[in-house]
């Protein structure tokens, strides 16, 4: 686990520095190497990881309300963990020259919710537990709500950034009333004991596995869901754009393949449920893609689809 937290560590310290430091000859190329290294180092770990299908394991207790809280790593975690790396640091590398090129202010403010967005994703898809995984979730949620409404001057880019947080409150509703029926049934925080629970109650695995799907199809832009990303993405700096685009609604894909590997061997049921939604997004997302002369709504609904594509291909 050691060169995962050391991965991370970097990526939170060029992030913090960001804050402190007003030397923009300094910040944009301090940053930036610190943030790409981490990223270097949390890539070549899990490749690895996914090449040796290796399991690490490390627990934590941090006390009331978390207890003790699992952070695991399986080839699941470190395949998305790599490409998060990879698209990470190629984001932390163009922000530098893109900030400095386009004179945005409060650039330290950005660093740091961009880095801290980048870390909040590696450790969503490394926490075995309920309410830490939920922290992460709305640290990923806040923090992209602020880089997307980087710009206040701009009413687009503040109506928009609205209307993403809403969205990814109600993504994070969904994902609490989830979580705590499982964990009050199986009587812990820990996800994997929720295998338990969906074996025993198959005639509420449907409902619940649905009420999973809609908290992270939300962030994934499934369709009908998908309605913050061609709002959001167009009013995002471009940076943020191709970030979110590119990983951040992958979390959601992690999401719902990670409640796949707890549910009983033979139900269909969802697998259904994915398949639908999957061919629905994929097929009008291609559609709605060819009528945009926007190029950033374009490359929206071109996500919409390749989310379709990915469920579809699962």
């Amino acid at each position: 686990m050691g060169p995962y937290i050391n991965g991370l560590l970097l990526i939170l310290l060029s992030g913090i520095l960001a804050l402190f430091i007003k030397n923009k000859n300094v910040l944009f190329p301090l940053t930036a190497a610190l943030s790409a290294l981490g990223s270097a180092i949390l890539a070549y770990a899990s490749f690895g990881s996914v090449i040796e299908n290796s399991h690490i394991t490390a627990a934590l207790s941090l006390g009331f309300p978390a207890g003790k809280s699992v952070f695991s790593i399986d080839p699941l975690s470190a395949y998305f963990i790599f490409v998060f790396s990879v698209i990470g640091a190629a984001a932390s590398l163009y922000s530098a020259g893109y900030l400095k090129a386009s004179g945005t202010k409060g650039a330290g403010f950005h660093l740091f919710c961009l880095n801290l967005l980048i870390c909040s994703m590696h450790a969503l898809v490394m926490s075995r537990n309920a309410l830490l995984f939920i922290v992460f979730w709305e640290t990923m949620s806040l923090t992209s709500f602020f880089l997307v409404t980087g710009d206040g001057e701009k009413k687009d880019s503040v109506s928009a950034g609205i209307y993403y947080l809403v969205s990814m409150q109600l993504s994070a509703v969904l994902l609490i009333l989830a979580f705590y029926y499982m964990s009050a049934r199986s009587g812990s925080l820990d996800i994997s004991s929720y295998r338990a629970v969906f074996a025993e109650g198959k005639r509420y695995s449907l409902f619940l596995f649905s009420l999973f799907f809609a908290g992270f199809g939300i962030k994934a832009g499934f369709m009908p869901f998908h309605t913050w990303i061609y709002r959001a993405h167009p009013a995002a700096p471009s940076n943020i754009s191709g970030l979110m685009s590119g990983i951040m609604i992958k979390t959601g894909i992690y999401g719902i393949i990670r409640i796949f590997t707890l549910l009983p061997p033979g139900e269909k049921g969802p697998a259904y449920i994915l398949i639908c939604f999957s061919l629905v997004s994929a097929l009008v997302g291609i559609i709605y893609s060819l009528a945009q002369r926007d190029l950033k709504k374009l490359l929206a609904y071109c996500s919409v689809e390749n989310i379709g594509i990915i469920g579809l291909g699962y």
